[in-house]
């Protein structure tokens, strides 16, 4: 098994380690809005919707923290 980290690697492929380290890294200012926001589809629309950036926001207070 590869564990290189790529920038085409899914963040939920990560190790949970790794994930801490993560948003422990993003969160303290929740740079991961930020980053969530800039990611977009080949056609330029925005990849997640606001409601799937909901999810990933009460995924990571409670799994992360």
């Amino acid at each position: 098994m590869n564990n290189t980290i790529k920038s085409a690697t899914f963040i939920r492929n990560l190790h949970y380690g790794v994930q801490r380290k993560f948003s422990d890294f993003l969160d303290p200012q929740e740079s991961w809005k930020d980053v969530l926001v800039s990611i977009h589809k080949p056609t330029g629309e925005p990849k997640y919707s606001q409601v799937l950036a909901f999810k990933v926001m009460c995924w990571s207070s409670t799994v992360l923290h």
